[in-house]
């Protein structure tokens, strides 16, 4: 009678183990995942101005708004009168479309 009782409490200490690492996993998993989407909003809505993009883009201000009347490039966001910015994601995301097409036209 002893073994059934001890192989019982051997095998429900094993699954109350990989209940508390299955439960540690998602809760790591869950924290993982916020902090990848906090990360991703603020990076998100940083805002750039002018001599940022130029610098990113290696674009003159000239060709810049060209591009922006001709729809080929992210349009800036007025904060004001005199205060135009860029959601530095879009300029990236343009830069990597750029990456993208250039590596297509090759290959």
């Amino acid at each position: 009678m002893a073994n059934p009782t001890l192989s019982k409490l051997r095998k429900d200490a094993k699954a109350a183990q990989e209940k508390r690492h299955s439960e540690t996993s998602r809760h790591q998993d869950a924290e993982d995942e916020f902090e990848e989407h906090t990360k991703a909003a603020l990076k998100s809505y940083r805002l750039i101005k002018l001599p940022e993009v130029k610098a990113l883009t290696t674009l003159s201000t000239s060709e810049i708004y060209r591009r922006i009347a001709a729809g080929t490039f992210p349009k800036q966001v007025l904060l004001g009168p005199k205060s135009a910015v860029w959601p530095e994601f879009l300029v990236l995301a343009w830069i990597e479309a750029r990456i993208t097409e250039s590596r297509e036209e090759v290959a």
